[in-house]
């Protein structure tokens, strides 16, 4: 690890390539690592603190995918002015299995990172960088990627439940567009919201463009001559803000009208 000692500009892609290079030799990078810890310290090696933060977390704790794409971006646009900073790459949030400390302990262990949850804001931050004109791009530092981890896991979470409200097969095509609209930024402040004030259940009433296709399936199945999904109507007539008694009373006019 000397050379690592030489550079000029710290970057954590660079360590990293070293120590998989040691592992041709019998030692995991996991290994080396830990014993350049347990020794001396990484700042000993050449680390800067930042620096050394996000070599542990590529090492121990960030799912290979997640390496890959930021190592992508690092390689094409530099570490210093790229998608992502060490301190970003070395925040606890970018851990596998992380909860946020949130009002409501049922949300904080809700909102554990997944290693889905991870790739998808890898994917995102990039994405995001890289969407912007080249004047107007800034690194995500630590305040940026803890938003981020939030948002892509509470994604997961409102997928989780549209998912649940709707038959499967009638929503085969709807997941694409939901996600293009997902990384066109488009839920970003609701989905953060909801960690913010963690409701009893994710709200999906709330956003117009779930409640469209949630309307536009029960449509379908009504000419279908199905029975109505009447757990997903009564959500929606409850978030719409009718009282629980409206609710049953609509309820019980469409089970008159069919049957």
């Amino acid at each position: 690890m000397s050379s690592v000692q030489t550079r000029s500009k710290p970057n954590c892609f660079n360590a990293l390539h070293q120590l998989n290079r040691r592992s041709k030799h019998g030692e995991a990078p996991e290994q080396v690592l830990k014993s350049m810890e347990g020794k001396t310290g990484l700042k000993a090696f050449g680390f800067s603190a930042g620096e050394g933060a996000a070599v542990i977390n590529l090492v121990n704790h960030i799912p290979v995918e997640c390496k890959e794409i930021y190592e992508a971006g690092a390689a094409l646009h530099g570490m210093n002015k790229g998608p992502i900073t060490h301190a970003g790459l070395g925040h606890q949030c970018m851990r596998v299995g992380f909860a946020p400390e949130l009002i409501g302990d049922e949300w904080s262990e809700r909102m554990r990172n997944t290693p889905t949850s991870l790739i998808l804001c890898a994917e995102r931050i990039v994405g995001d960088f890289e969407a912007l004109p080249a004047g107007l791009r800034k690194p995500s530092g630590a305040p940026e990627v803890q938003r981020m981890t939030r948002i892509t896991r509470a994604w997961e979470l409102a997928i989780t439940k549209f998912g649940s409200m709707v038959p499967q097969k009638l929503v085969a095509d709807e997941p694409p567009g939901l996600a293009e609209l997902f990384r066109k930024r488009v839920f970003d402040d609701w989905l953060y919201s909801q960690t913010e004030e963690c409701p009893t259940d994710v709200n999906l009433g709330a956003v117009p463009e779930f409640q469209k296709i949630l309307c536009k399936h029960q449509s379908s199945i009504d000419k279908a001559g199905g029975v109505p999904n009447l757990s997903s109507l009564s959500i929606i007539l409850t978030e719409k803000g009718h009282t629980p008694v409206h609710t049953y009373i609509y309820i019980y006019y469409i089970f008159t009208c069919i049957y």
